[in-house]
């Protein structure tokens, strides 16, 4: 098991040094440094991701309003996935994310997808596969509403999660996780058990 995670750091760092050796690093700083102020570029969110991934040399694998989604053109780095922001709300998901991966424990670690590197400019995810259609997702509807009750009991409170929205969802290991936890309130177990007891 050790090994496996040697094996893991050692691919994120050379994930990380294929992003900030690029030669093209610069002015993507540049473009999701100016996100936080506003739409650079003049570009709806879709072309600013497919231009970023573009100067990356990266492949590009989706984009919500606020993230890009992309991973390593190179076949040994493809099982893990980058998230960059596309504007001011994009760092803090990257920020929200990373911080309920640190902070949780081992329950709520269990039913999301892992984090392995936490970047000013980016975080680094396990490459998980979303249900891409209802179909699919509905086929495990069952499994993702147990895992999303279970995130709940375990001091996991949802604000943008929700069992029915698919794309949120994926297989890792052949059990259902939670693809995207930024949104969402860790709470203290402790002072939850605690404020329970007093009502």
């Amino acid at each position: 098991m050790n090994e496996r995670k040697m094996d893991t750091a050692a691919l994120v760092q050379e994930v990380i040094h294929e992003i900030v050796s690029s030669p093209n690093w610069n002015e993507v700083l540049d473009i999701i440094n100016d996100c936080k102020h506003g739409n650079p570029l003049g570009k709806n969110g879709d072309d600013r991701a497919k231009y970023v991934v573009k100067l990356l040399n990266m492949h590009y694998l989706g984009n919500g309003s606020q993230r890009i989604v992309m991973t390593s053109l190179k076949n040994e780095l493809t099982s893990v996935v980058v998230k960059m922001p596309l504007d001011f709300t994009g760092f803090e998901d990257n920020d929200e994310e990373a911080y309920i991966w640190q902070q949780a424990n081992d329950a709520v670690r269990y039913d999301i997808v892992p984090l392995y590197a936490w970047e000013e400019e980016f975080i680094i995810n396990r490459r998980i596969e979303a249900f891409t259609t209802a179909e699919e997702g509905i086929l495990f509807k069952d499994e993702i509403y147990t895992t999303y009750k279970r995130l709940r009991a375990n001091g996991l409170i949802p604000i943008d999660l929700h069992p029915e929205r698919y794309e949120q969802w994926g297989l890792m290991d052949g059990r259902v996780v939670a693809l995207d936890t930024a949104r969402c309130i860790l709470q203290d177990r402790a002072k939850r058990n605690l404020m329970v007891n007093v009502q």
